[in-house]
């Protein structure tokens, strides 16, 4: 279950799917508001649910993708009541597959997908780790590096990553801002740096738009656990300490 201010939703044991406050457009209707969970029908069998600020993603039993709300930023991938989200490679001739979702996060107009498929480039048969992004990235939000203010089509960003020998484990969203915890306790960042969220010295620049390594003190290593906010981080230590940066307003 991943859930935003304006609209909520869990799915139950038997995939079944409840939400809860303010409606958007495909899940109940546009503008109607309900204070209690009520099951609804997405047409499929869902096994992981995530909400944006407007927009809802999710993942079928079929490993399938999916998404609707607001298209504004092409954050729900089209302008159908559900629209599924094709994976394409660069070149934009073949589907780049991902058999087995393993994550599936968003941010205030973006969507970030973690799964495995096979290597197309290399025709090795061996299934590797791949993560795309979607949606709004003005900010550099969906860390693929481009200077797009929006992708529909979901672009890699695990190519940035450069790290061969180990995968991404966590990855979190804040509005604008993302962190990606990998399997060996590293971690990278990239989006909106304007509150100092991303943990990284960017000069006078304000934001990022590929994934950097967040060059931590050796005594905080491995980090095992990630948590954001709108505009803040939460990092857990492996002797269980917090770090915290970002925005600090509020205390």
């Amino acid at each position: 279950m991943m859930m935003q201010p304006f609209e909520s939703g869990a799915v139950s044991s038997e995939c079944a799917v409840y939400a809860w406050g303010a409606g958007i457009e495909g899940l109940r209707v546009a503008g109607q508001a309900s204070m209690l969970p009520q099951e609804i029908d997405l047409g499929h069998r869902v096994e992981k649910l995530a909400c944006g600020l407007d927009f809802v993603a999710f993942v079928s039993n079929e490993q399938q993708v999916f998404a609707f709300g607001s298209a504004e930023w092409g954050q729900s991938g089209g302008n159908q009541k559900i629209n599924r989200i094709q994976f394409v490679q660069e070149n934009g001739r073949d589907v780049d597959k991902v058999d087995l979702v393993q994550d599936i996060t968003c941010g205030d107009q973006f969507c970030i997908v973690t799964g495995k498929g096979y290597s197309v480039e290399g025709s090795t048969g061996v299934r590797v780790q791949k993560v795309f992004a979607w949606g709004r990235n003005d900010q550099g939000q969906l860390g693929v590096g481009s200077q797009e203010k929006a992708l529909v089509v979901p672009g890699r960003l695990d190519r940035f990553l450069n790290t061969d020998d180990e995968a991404a484990k966590v990855i979190r969203c804040g509005s604008a801002h993302s962190i990606i915890l990998t399997d060996k306790g590293r971690v990278f960042s990239f989006g909106s740096n304007k509150c100092g969220q991303l943990g990284v010295q960017l000069g006078s620049k304000s934001h990022v738009s590929y994934p950097v390594y967040m060059n931590l003190s050796s005594k905080c290593l491995p980090i095992i656990d990630v948590a954001l906010g709108s505009e803040h981080t939460l990092l857990l230590t492996s002797s269980h300490q917090i770090l915290a940066f970002g925005q600090n307003t509020s205390g």
